[in-house]
């Protein structure tokens, strides 16, 4: 009996490195895998909003991708859902700065939002037509 136990330390320390071995090797297949957050960095900065969103739709969701998410949705105009994203941000993460980095997004969105219109400023044809246009004599009177 006593011969037998003395090999249970050896066994255990072995049953140990094989678990762990296995896990190490599900992590770097994984990563191999799975897109990193650099990756997403890259085409976030780069300009390419959807590709990031396709990118972050393949990772296990944290609080790092919900900010992306945001910040990719700002960038494609997408404001609700952006403001979606800031306020899981906000409200879940235990990072300090991230949250503050979303809560000042967040004001970015609304301010944005509230000062946006489609009928004025981007309304070319509206302006045509306007005051201006029946003042120099160009464009056609309704009327």
């Amino acid at each position: 009996m006593q011969k037998h136990l003395c090999h249970l330390p050896l066994v255990a320390a072995l049953i140990l490195f094989v678990t762990v071995s296995v896990a190490q090797a599900k992590d770097t297949a994984s990563s191999k895998s799975s897109p990193s957050m650099k990756a997403v960095h890259n085409l976030y900065s780069s300009g390419q909003y959807k590709d990031a969103l396709k990118l972050i739709s393949k990772m296990p969701q944290s609080d790092l991708t919900h900010y992306y998410s945001g910040l990719s949705y700002q960038g494609l105009n997408q404001t609700s859902r952006a403001s979606a994203e800031y306020n899981w941000v906000i409200s879940y993460s235990k990072n300090d700065q991230l949250r503050q980095n979303a809560s000042r997004a967040l004001k970015s969105v609304r301010s944005y939002s509230r000062a946006r219109t489609y009928a004025g400023n981007g309304n070319v044809y509206a302006r045509y037509n306007g005051t201006a246009a029946a003042s120099s004599g160009g464009g056609r009177r309704v009327g």
